[in-house]
């Protein structure tokens, strides 16, 4: 019996839908208080549970008096011990035309549904402190999102209530946030590294601590085999007719070198000030972190939320997510949702709210050249033999003009200018770029040339030689003519670009580059589309007034010069929005020595994160 030892009230307890209640708790293993104001249904409810063998009691309750309220928390903790779980049922309503409908009516339909569950919570939660936690729920109502013309008050008192459950868990979140931190602490230690071998033991571990997190805060949990490290699963699927919100995160990290560079020690979480320290305490290990502590927050609080949620976190970003990019379009059905949200991201500045619109794609392509069998004396061979360092350089030189536009036909034939809105939008952001060039220690953009930075970054395509490999770079001389190089070229895309398209486009210019005596192999390493969102799409809608309700201004929308994988896929495949609600910091130092996360985010991200799932939750 899942309620075993649990001892609930239940408001409105002696009719249909508190009866009904009633007797599920009773058949679960809870003690019930059945509350009404009219005891003799209470009576009839509670004897029926005893008939059947269960635990209740029937009590007088008019939820608008505070003594009624005093009254009856201490006949069921002197019956039945501390009360665990409340259920706010108790209604009335009046079925009239607005004309019709009288300020008496409207008093008492608002006293009793708002000011009830109101003063209903206030007199429980003392004794769930006691108990060692509960929860709350409150008993919504259709009126509150789709009300009609008749019972004006009966749907702005269901719509109240709808706020009143929401400030109960923005109050639970804040009263917990010290055991928040602790388990997130809990969760930093466990070096989950899952580019290293060694800490594969790691990153499983990690994973089923997550599963066991979620199976405590009620929902169903798994932990899956992915390629290389584990996935973890999880669902709530209580709302029906509400809408489905994928939370998506990753639990791996990066290495911690070079650890001689950190403050502190890595995987040993340390607070200073308002900051907490740890390889993954922003990317992503706190940010995920938020998505769990606010769903506790309203299930504690209200017993259930005002969404269905599925969770799926993963053990392999920091390697390229190999598992999701097959699983997700794959599992389609399992992942079906209406949204996606990820916080895995940063504000644009401090105490600027920001989601994030688009995501570069990314494709990155291996070059190797090829020239004599062997490496070469420059003594012998030099004038007569090819030079495969020297023909890899040549091909690099030639991949962009003096300019900065990469020089690949047909590259920019697709790519979609930002609107005029984002232009003007993003003029206005605090954006200082002398100050950005100079934390870079340079003071000049060699990208595009007429093009403005922030366009550069965000919703231009680039190209970058990310290193050369070949012949003789040791301490020392050795006149050699190398036979092998390698160059290692990505290229960030944008909307509308095909990264297949790109590669073939690309690979034949590189081709074409090599000058004679050389073999030149192309090879396609990993790619991703671009993503671009709509800022009016429901759920993003929602997330907005989370934001503005939490940070006291709107947000600010960009796009990112990155690419998350798993995002492009949730787009694609599942053919739904990402929400894109990142709570670090630019200088978090993600993937660095010292990296943090800001307590003051973690809070508001958790807070932002409650607003979110109400407001989508309740349209």
């Amino acid at each position: 019996m899942r309620l075993q030892g649990k001892v609930a009230l239940i408001t409105g307890g002696g009719g249909t839908i508190g009866g009904a209640q009633a007797r599920l708790f009773a058949q679960e293993g809870a003690a019930v208080a059945v509350a009404d104001l009219f005891p003799e249904k209470a009576r009839a409810v509670a004897q029926e549970i005893v008939a059947r063998g269960g635990r209740a009691m029937a009590l007088k309750l008019e939820v608008r008096s505070a003594a009624e309220w005093q009254a009856a928390m201490a006949a069921t903790e002197q019956a039945f011990g501390p009360i665990t779980i409340l259920c706010n049922n108790a209604g009335a309503n009046f079925r009239t035309s607005f004309d019709d409908h009288i300020e008496e009516m409207w008093r008492t339909i608002l006293d009793t549904i708002l000011t009830g569950s109101f003063l209903g919570i206030k007199a429980v939660v003392p004794a769930m402190r006691r108990a060692g936690g509960g929860v709350i729920v409150n008993l919504g109502s259709l009126a509150s999102i789709r009300p009609g013309p008749g019972s004006p008050g009966y749907a702005a008192a269901k719509m109240g209530l709808v706020r009143l459950t929401c400030c109960a868990a923005l109050a639970y979140a804040r009263e917990h946030q010290a055991r928040f931190l602790h388990e997130l602490q809990e969760l930093l230690r466990i070096p989950s590294v899952s580019t290293a071998p060694q800490h594969a033991a790691d990153v499983a571990r990690a994973a089923h601590w997550l599963a066991a997190h979620l199976e405590a805060l009620g929902l169903r949990a798994r932990v899956e085999a992915g390629s290389r490290h584990p996935l973890v699963l999880a669902e709530w699927m209580g709302a029906p007719g509400r809408p489905t919100v994928l939370c998506y995160g990753h639990f791996d990290v990066q290495p911690p070198d070079p650890v001689d560079l950190w403050r502190t020690p890595p995987f040993d979480p340390v607070v200073d000030g308002d900051v907490l320290y740890a390889r993954g305490a922003s990317d992503d290990k706190g940010q995920l972190f938020v998505h769990l502590k606010a769903v506790e927050a309203i299930l504690r609080t209200a017993g259930r939320l005002p969404v269905n949620l599925k969770v799926l976190l993963e053990g392999e970003e920091e390697i390229g997510s190999p598992t999701l990019a097959t699983y997700v379009p794959r599992r389609r059905r399992r992942l079906a949702c209406d949204a996606a949200l990820v916080s895995d991201g940063a504000l644009f500045a401090p105490d600027l709210p920001t989601l994030v619109t688009g995501l570069r794609g990314l494709l990155y392509t291996e070059i190797e050249v090829r020239g004599a069998q062997r490496d070469l004396h420059s003594g012998q061979f030099g004038g007569a033999a090819p030079n495969a360092v020297g023909a890899a350089a040549q091909i690099v030189a030639a991949l962009k003009d003096r300019r900065g536009r990469i020089r690949v036909p047909g590259f920019y034939r697709r790519v979609q200018d930002p609107t005029p809105a984002e232009r003007d939008a993003w003029a206005r952001l605090p954006f200082d770029e002398a100050a950005f060039l100079a934390a870079l220690g340079t003071d000049v953009a060699p990208g595009e040339a007429g093009v403005p930075l922030l366009e550069r970054l965000w919703v231009r395509p680039t190209l970058d030689v990310h290193g050369i490999a070949g012949g003789f770079t040791a301490e020392g001389m050795k006149t050699v003519i190398p036979a092998r190089a390698v160059a290692k070229v990505s290229m960030r895309l944008v909307p509308d670009q095909d990264p297949g398209r790109i590669f073939r486009r690309f690979a034949r210019f590189v081709q074409r580059q090599a000058p004679p005596g050389v073999r030149v192999e192309v090879r396609h390493l990993a790619s991703t589309p671009p993503v671009v969102t709509s800022p009016d799409a429901p759920a993003a809608r929602a997330a907005a007034r989370a934001l503005e309700e939490t940070f006291g201004r709107p947000p600010v929308y960009v796009r990112e010069g990155g690419s998350i994988p798993v995002v492009a896929a949730f787009v694609r495949a599942l053919k739904v929005p990402a929400v894109l609600m990142g709570f670090g910091l630019p200088d978090d130092n993600l993937h660095a020595p010292n990296e943090k996360f800001a307590l003051r985010n973690f809070a508001r991200g958790i807070d932002a994160t409650i607003r979110f799932f109400h407001h989508y939750g309740h349209g």
